[in-house]
């Protein structure tokens, strides 16, 4: 018995679009070894079905790479079938990609539920793919809102607000439309220190000097250490001392993001967590 099964590994690219580029590509094939450019490679394991796990026995079984060309196009094509067959499931997908997890394999047996109009089995998260998925998005929408709030932008050069942050998850793309709506036309980026990539809106404009005259007059008197130092005394006045809940606000605000809040750093903050 020869050539038995062909497993091909599926190369794609670390974005949303050659992710699904991938997985409509996979729904066709018997067995498949999902590979995204810069992490390890993920298969199914042996109890995910008899195939894979003939694989490794069988010296006759061979491998085929693969490689995925990322096609926005036919990609928006797959998500709107997605859509059509469970419309939840397009921003579960892309919340649990953002999660950067190895969750390939689970997407997959996610999408055939979807596609097999079995949507009760989608809402079973006793089923560990359907688990897997609708965990990391939670994850995930979780982390986009606390960064909402959590955000400390600081006057840069040319009048431009930044914002560094090291979030757990690859979210820069989903916060930029909240900021734009909050920033209006003030120019402003956000700095991911984690990946080395940022966000902004100043391909939307031309870069003035000044933000809308919020910061003239702010930057050339105070340096940044004053500033911070101002933004420190406004939170410790407005705060009241009968309402203190450090507990309440370590589940909203983690100690691990508190490097990057101004009024909630190593340096200023007890471990009680009021302000010194």
């Amino acid at each position: 018995m020869k050539n038995l099964s062909l497993e091909t590994i599926l190369v794609y690219r670390q974005s949303f679009d050659s992710f699904l580029n991938a997985l409509e590509r996979a729904l066709a094939l018997p067995a498949v070894v999902f590979q995204c450019e810069g992490r390890p490679p993920q298969s199914p394991s042996p109890t995910q079905g008899d195939l894979f796990s003939c694989a490794q026995a069988c010296p006759e079984y061979g491998r085929q790479r693969l490689a995925i060309e990322t096609n926005p196009q036919t990609a928006e094509l797959f998500l709107q079938r997605i859509s059509k067959a469970y419309p939840e499931s397009t921003q579960e997908l892309r919340l649990a990609f953002k999660s950067e997890r190895p969750l390939e394999i689970s997407a997959l047996s996610y999408l055939r539920l979807a596609f097999s109009g079995e949507l009760r089995g989608l809402r079973d998260e006793a089923d560990p793919d359907v688990k897997a998925i609708r965990s990391a998005a939670r994850s995930v929408a979780r982390e986009i809102h606390a960064f909402m709030g959590i955000l400390r932008f600081e006057v840069a050069s040319e009048g431009v607000f930044e914002a560094h942050c090291e979030p757990d998850f690859d979210i820069l793309e989903e916060l930029l439309p909240h900021f734009c709506a909050r920033f209006g036309s003030s120019p402003f980026r956000i700095i991911d220190l984690k990946r080395k990539k940022e966000v902004n809106n100043l391909i939307l404009q031309e870069l003035p000097a000044k933000a809308d005259g919020l910061t003239e007059g702010l930057g050339e008197e105070l340096s940044p250490q004053e500033i911070k130092a101002l933004w420190r005394g406004f939170y410790a006045s407005a705060e009241n001392p009968q309402r203190r809940n450090p507990q309440l606000r370590l589940q909203h605000m983690p100690r691990r993001y508190w490097k990057h809040i101004t009024e909630l750093n190593e340096e200023t903050e007890g471990d009680d967590g009021c302000i010194r």
